[in-house]
């Protein structure tokens, strides 16, 4: 591509990061989902995260596209939409700090929603490809994110539980109307 820019991305040419080394990690590790990585760990995927710039109403991707990638807000707003039939589901906005298609980091999925600039915004581009070459060198990360992410998987199931226990009350007793 001319000037190394990726294909649809709107935002910056690879290698024109804006954003420093010691910020992304500074950023990455105030995340939960890097929260067992080390000083060494979050240098290694700052180093190969890519930075991204986007102005405003600029789209950063669509429902339905391929994530191949996390995506966090250094900077800025992000709307975030669905379509639902020919409805239009607002699902707020994400600023510095958010995160948009963790899942897309650990296995291959699809963006859950639409996601557009709202105003200028910078940001950081996490490859799952980097992800799991640090879980790959550093097995010990790889254990301790699976027994968080069981921890939250099992206490999902159990409110999952609660609300099907609740909707049950509900069933008996409107038919014992």
């Amino acid at each position: 591509m001319p000037g190394g820019q990726a294909p649809g991305s709107g935002g910056l040419p690879r290698g024109e990061d804006a954003v420093n080394l010691e910020s992304k990690v500074s950023l990455l590790g105030g995340l939960p989902l890097f929260e067992d990585f080390g000083p060494d760990q979050l240098r290694l995927v700052a180093f190969n995260c890519s930075t991204r710039k986007y102005g405003d109403r600029q789209m950063l991707h669509r429902e339905g596209d391929a994530a191949r990638s996390a995506l966090i807000v250094y900077s800025g707003q992000i709307a975030v939409t669905r379509q639902r039939g020919k409805k239009i589901v607002d699902d707020g906005q994400i600023g510095p700090g958010g995160v948009l298609g963790e899942m897309a980091l650990l296995v291959p999925t699809e963006r859950a929603s639409d996601a557009r600039a709202m105003g200028d915004c910078e940001i950081l581009e996490v490859p799952r490809a980097v992800f799991h070459r640090v879980l790959d060198e550093y097995p010990e990360i790889a254990q301790s994110l699976h027994g968080r992410l069981s921890g939250r998987f099992g206490a999902f199931l159990g409110d999952l539980q609660k609300v099907k226990s609740r909707f049950g009350t509900l069933e008996e007793d409107g038919g014992g109307r």
